[in-house]
């Protein structure tokens, strides 16, 4: 993918006034064993992607792409999407099963107040890279807790629903 010149534009000024990234911890947790399987403190924004078996994180200051086994059994991948507030729950194959925008639900200001409207029909991980402080919540994290119910730890509002 090439991209031109003035598409690099949108990246910086979209940073302007904003604090760098706060970074976090990504955590991996056995539900029924009550127990932690797998913690990293990053103290930069990561990308995450997921294949059938494999979880990859890549983090600019690490000095290596972290590659996580999942349990195959699972049928159900849960991604929270970074930047754009939102959920996206997928089948092994990749298939969109279900997706939770904030912005359609109440969530609409940044913590510096600025009104914020994520459009579904954007590309927006091509384009754009989103500061913390210019995200709606922040999803932190995504799990479905069972068939009907995705857990979901939203960092500006400090809460867990």
């Amino acid at each position: 993918m090439t991209i031109k010149k003035d598409a690099c534009i949108g990246i910086e000024d979209n940073r302007k006034g904003f604090e760098p990234a706060l970074g976090g911890k990504f955590v991996i947790i056995n539900w029924l064993n009550q127990e932690i399987v797998y913690i990293i403190d990053l103290d930069a924004s990561a990308r995450i992607f997921i294949d059938s078996n494999h979880l990859y994180i890549d983090n600019n200051r690490l000095n290596y792409i972290n590659i996580i086994d999942l349990n195959s059994h699972i049928e159900i991948r849960c991604i929270d999407n970074p930047g754009i507030d939102a959920i996206i729950q997928t089948d092994l194959n990749g298939e969109i099963l279900n997706d939770w925008y904030a912005s359609e639900h109440g969530y609409i200001l940044t913590p510096k107040g600025k009104n914020r409207r994520v459009p579904r029909d954007f590309d927006h991980h091509h384009h754009y890279i989103y500061p913390t402080l210019h995200q709606i919540t922040h999803v932190n994290l995504a799990i479905a807790f069972d068939e009907e119910h995705v857990l979901v730890a939203l960092f500006h509002q400090d809460l867990l629903v």
